[in-house]
C-alpha cells in the first residue's frame, strides 16, 4: 500500500512537471512570434521612416530650385529689367492679389479678428461712411431712406463736427480730431445710449474726409479712435467709398466753384487734401474689424447699381429685397464733357494722382503678396 502511493505520487509530480514544462514551451513560442512581429514592425517603420527622408529631400531640392529661380528673377529686375516676360514668371513664383473691392472684408492681414462679447450684443450698431470730399457720400442717400421706409430705425447723421471731437463747428482753430478718447466718449456717448433704448441704427452717412469751411488735411474723423470704442459704445461697420481720385477732387472744386467761401479749393490744393486723406484711410483699414467693413467702388455704384445690393445689404445685415427701393434711383450717368480748363486739370491730375497712389496701395488695388 505504501508503494502504491509512493508511486502515486511520482506520476502526480512528473505530470506537473511536464504540464509545466509544456507551458513554459508554449509561452517562450509565444513570445518568440511576438519578437518577430515586434521586429518587423520596427523593420516597417525604419522603411517608412526611409521612404519619408526621400521625399523629405526631394522636396529640399525643389525648393532650393525654386529660390534659385526666385533670386535669379530678383536679380534681374534689380538691375531694371522690367520686361513683361520677367514680371509674369516672378508672379507665377510669388502669385499675387489686388484688395477685393465692392465685398466684405473677412480674413487677415486686410482687417483684424474680434471676439464679439456678450455685452456687444445690446449695443446699437454704427455704420460709418468714410470717404473722402468728392466720393459720392450723396449718392447712398436714398439708400439710407430705403431702410428706414422699409421699418428699419435709423438715426441718420449728416454733418456734425462736435460729434467727430472736432471741436466749435466751422471754426478754423479745431479743424483737427481729439487725441483724447474721453472727448469721444462724451460727444458720443448720449446719441449712443438713446439709439440702445429704441433700437436704433446709427448711420453717419456724410462726414467727410474733411469736413467744414476752411479745413486742412487734419479736419476728418479718426478712424482708429473709431475702432477704439468698438465694443464699448457700439458695433462698428464701416463702409469706404472710393472714387477715382481725380474725379473726387474735380467734383469737390466744381461743387464749390461759385462759393466765395471755398476759392482757396483749386484744384491742386484739393489734390493734396485727396491724396493725404486717402492715405490716412487705406493705413487704417488693416485695423478694423473682419467681417464688418467693406470699400465700395463709386464708379460701379453708379454704372452697374444692381450687382452691389447684394453684398451691400450682407454688409448691413437685412434682406436685399429691403434695399430695392433705394438701388432704383442709382441710375447710371453719362460723363459731361470737359471744358479746356478742366481737360488741362484732368491731364494734370491723372499724372499727379499715379505717381502718388502708392501712399494708398490697398484702395489703389496695388498688388500685395
Amino acid at each position: 500500500m505504501p508503494q502504491r502511493v509512493s508511486l502515486l505520487r511520482w506520476v502526480v509530480l512528473l505530470s506537473i512537471l511536464w504540464v509545466l514544462d509544456h507551458y513554459l514551451s508554449q509561452l517562450r513560442h509565444h513570445q518568440n512570434i511576438k519578437l518577430l512581429e515586434d521586429a518587423k514592425e520596427i523593420d516597417e517603420v525604419i522603411m517608412q521612416e526611409k521612404t519619408l527622408l526621400q521625399k523629405f529631400k526631394e522636396e529640399e531640392h525643389k525648393l532650393q530650385k525654386t529660390l534659385v529661380d526666385l533670386n535669379k528673377e530678383i536679380s534681374q529686375l534689380s538691375r531694371g529689367d522690367n520686361s513683361k516676360q520677367n514680371k509674369a514668371s516672378l508672379e507665377k513664383i510669388v502669385p499675387c492679389k489686388g484688395f477685393p473691392l465692392n465685398t466684405v472684408i473677412t480674413q487677415p492681414p486686410l482687417c483684424t479678428p474680434k471676439k464679439q462679447g456678450s455685452s456687444q450684443n445690446k449695443l446699437p450698431t454704427f455704420v460709418f461712411v468714410a470717404g473722402v470730399e468728392g466720393s459720392g457720400h450723396h449718392a447712398l442717400k436714398d439708400v439710407w431712406w430705403s431702410l428706414e421706409r422699409s421699418g428699419v430705425k435709423i438715426k441718420l447723421i449728416v454733418y456734425d463736427q462736435v460729434f467727430h471731437s472736432l471741436g466749435i463747428e466751422n471754426h478754423a482753430s479745431y479743424h483737427y480730431s481729439s487725441v483724447r478718447k474721453e472727448t469721444y466718449i462724451k460727444n458720443m456717448k448720449p446719441l449712443f445710449e438713446e439709439a440702445r433704448k429704441t433700437g436704433a441704427t446709427v448711420i453717419d452717412a456724410q462726414n467727410s474726409y474733411p469736413m467744414g469751411k476752411g479745413a486742412g488735411s487734419l479736419a476728418h474723423p479718426d478712424l482708429i479712435m473709431l475702432n477704439e470704442l468698438d465694443g464699448e459704445l457700439y458695433n462698428l461697420h464701416v463702409l469706404v467709398m472710393f472714387r477715382d481720385p481725380v474725379n473726387a477732387t474735380l467734383s469737390a472744386v466744381r461743387r464749390f466753384r461759385n462759393d466765395d467761401e471755398y476759392q482757396y479749393k483749386n484744384s491742386q490744393f484739393q489734390a493734396r487734401m485727396v491724396s493725404e486723406n486717402l492715405a490716412v484711410i487705406n493705413n487704417a483699414l488693416p485695423v478694423l474689424p473682419c467681417n464688418r467693413y467693406m470699400v465700395v467702388s463709386y464708379e460701379k455704384l453708379i454704372q452697374e447699381p444692381s450687382s452691389l445690393r447684394a453684398p451691400i445689404a450682407q454688409f448691413l445685415g437685412v434682406p436685399s429685397t429691403v434695399l430695392k427701393e433705394g438701388f432704383k434711383k442709382l441710375t447710371p450717368r453719362e460723363p459731361k464733357p470737359d471744358s479746356p480748363s478742366v481737360a488741362n486739370d484732368r491731364k494734370e491730375l491723372k499724372a499727379f494722382f499715379k505717381d502718388h497712389e502708392l501712399l494708398w496701395p490697398l484702395l489703389a488695388g496695388k498688388k500685395w503678396c
